[in-house]
């Protein structure tokens, strides 16, 4: 059990801060890169520790065996054909979901969140694509498609995100501080330097020692 935890626990936290590097890339591409500067490590501490901690209980009790048998359905000379086969009944899936969900855009879910559903399905299927191909093959250029691919999800989720808590978040707050108020904010980012948040549509960096009060003017208790 513990001997996977320590066997990749380095290659576990290179992932771990990998992935949240490029979520905030993605976050910060809708709000503006220039306000990375005004956030601190808890940004990046905490979502790494968050990965760290969905990723070690499922490392601990990861069955070994089924990777190995993962391995031998991909040798198969057949493995791709059914692979494709699966791929068709997703696609046809995948497209009747989003195409239903472009009537209820905006209600229920935003256009980023539809193709940031697609894009991870898609990832998913060529990832499994790319591994039978490797195990085929054995060459390290085929897991550069997957690889690319997932970067651009985790980069495409990290701008769904931000585009949530900007404009579709239920929780909105009244910000007083020293020389203005904020009378319907929503906190899209926060720290101990300060709060960035949205109103009408514009980001705005709160800094925390100009507060004065904070209060959520929607709140349900």
């Amino acid at each position: 059990m513990l001997e996977n935890v320590t066997k990749y626990w380095p290659f576990v936290t290179l992932c771990a801060v990998a992935v949240v590097s490029i979520f905030n890339m993605g976050y910060f591409t809708l709000i503006g890169y220039h306000f990375i500067g005004v956030m601190d490590l808890s940004n990046v501490v905490y979502p790494v520790g968050l990965v760290l901690c969905l990723a070690i209980p499922a490392l601990a009790f990861f069955p070994l065996d089924f990777v190995e048998q993962l391995r031998r359905a991909a040798k198969e000379p057949d493995a791709i054909v059914t692979l494709t086969r699966a791929a068709k009944v997703v696609f046809g899936i995948v497209m009747v979901f989003f195409t239903v969900g472009l009537f209820i855009t905006d209600r229920f879910l935003s256009t980023m969140t539809l193709f940031a559903i697609c894009f991870s399905v898609a990832t998913l299927m060529g990832t499994i694509g790319a591994y039978i191909l490797w195990q085929q093959k054995k060459s390290w250029t085929v897991l550069a498609t997957p690889v690319g691919a997932a970067l651009l999800t985790i980069l495409w989720l990290g701008a769904t995100f931000a585009q949530h808590e900007a404009l579709y978040s239920q929780r909105i707050y009244r910000f007083q501080t020293k020389d203005a108020e904020y009378p319907e904010a929503r906190i899209v980012r926060a720290s101990s330097s300060g709060f960035i948040i949205s109103q009408d549509k514009k980001f705005i960096f709160v800094p925390a020692g100009e507060v004065k009060q904070i209060s959520e003017i929607n709140s349900r208790f």
